[in-house]
């Protein structure tokens, strides 16, 4: 318990003496007003009227304020004056109308972020994440100030992650920085420019991933003094402590998905495309160092493979084509040689 929190037994004494002190003035009045008639029925009516005050006042004033298990209430007068004293969780004795409690939960509490909330990555491109993060108050006079807590640093946690997203050149790059996002957003803020050792590691994973980024700048400006740390900072100056996010899942959408295959299907047909031309021009290049005419090899190498250009390469078992280059290039050479000499005769 805090110096400035007060228990329930503690508020109950204090209870009963503010409404023993506002009794006395009662009883004394009683006592003057009735003592000139006869002196001890004045004293008899003025303990009467005192206790009967202190009474009234001290139950009107008992459980007035009541405080849940595991909270503490912020002290307030008016209404909405803070007076710097915080009541533990009980019952508690109050000026009924003048004093009051803003109760603040003081345990660990999950904020999940909003069902399909999406960000923005790789242009217009939207990203589904899933996450949470897992909070405490330990300020609950700076966490009054704020209106709908929790629903506050739900939007603030949203506003990192776009910002990190926002960053990422393509959107299908999203997924592979799920753990890079989650170390980003628990940072711890920085006092000064220079960067400290933890700042530094992370700034080198992101510079080992750079051709994945907009720019080098975009990695600047998520290590910039102010915004490093900013989840933790801006909670803290909340009056409540970040202490673990979780980045569940990152989705992308299917239509991205389906391009990301088009386009590695596409790679893939690319590279065995070049596959076989570079084998067609080996097979043709020891044709003709063997003596054969260009074009007599280029035909023949094409009759071999049986290329057609209107044909899919899947017709060609590609990664065959050295072993075809190596074992049939002896073989047409000496065909080709025996058939140009059948000509010149």
């Amino acid at each position: 318990m805090s110096n400035n929190e007060r228990s329930t037994n503690s508020s109950l004494v204090r209870g009963a003496l503010a409404s023993f002190a506002m009794g006395v003035p009662f009883g004394y009045f009683t006592y003057q007003a009735t003592a000139w008639f006869w002196e001890p029925l004045g004293l008899a009516l003025a303990i009467v009227a005192c206790g009967y005050i202190t009474k009234t006042l001290f139950l009107s004033g008992y459980q007035h304020i009541s405080i849940s298990a595991n909270h503490v209430g912020v002290a307030v007068r008016l209404g909405d004056k803070p007076t710097g004293w915080l009541y533990s969780a009980g019952d508690h004795w109050g000026f009924p109308g003048i004093s009051g409690a803003i109760e603040v939960d003081m345990r660990k509490r999950r904020i999940d972020l909003r069902d399909k909330f999406t960000a923005s990555a790789g242009d217009t491109s939207d990203v589904s994440v899933d996450g949470f993060l897992f909070v405490r108050t330990t300020d609950p006079f700076r966490a009054i100030n704020v209106d709908d807590l929790d629903e506050s640093l739900r939007e603030l946690l949203e506003s990192r992650i776009r910002f990190f997203a926002s960053i990422i050149s393509k959107a299908e790059n999203a997924v592979k920085f799920r753990d890079l996002l989650a170390d980003y957003l628990e940072l711890e803020p920085r006092e000064t420019a220079v960067l400290t050792p933890e700042h530094k590691a992370f700034r080198s994973r992101l510079l080992a991933l750079q051709e994945d980024w907009r720019s080098r700048d975009g990695i600047d400006a998520l290590m910039a003094q102010g915004e490093a740390g900013a989840l933790k900072r801006l909670a803290n100056a909340w009056g409540n402590k970040i202490e673990e996010v979780e980045i569940e899942q990152i989705d992308i959408p299917q239509e991205i998905k389906d391009a990301n295959v088009k386009k590695a299907v596409q790679a893939a047909l690319m590279d065995a495309e070049q596959t076989r031309n570079n084998a067609r021009a080996t097979m043709v290049k020891n044709l003709v160092d063997a003596g054969v005419n260009a074009n007599t090899a280029m035909n023949s190498v094409d009759m071999l493979l049986k290329l057609n250009v209107k044909k899919d390469i899947q017709e060609i078992a590609i990664a065959d084509l050295d072993k075809v280059a190596g074992a049939f290039g002896n073989v047409v050479t000496k065909l080709l040689q025996k058939f140009s000499q059948r000509q010149e005769t």
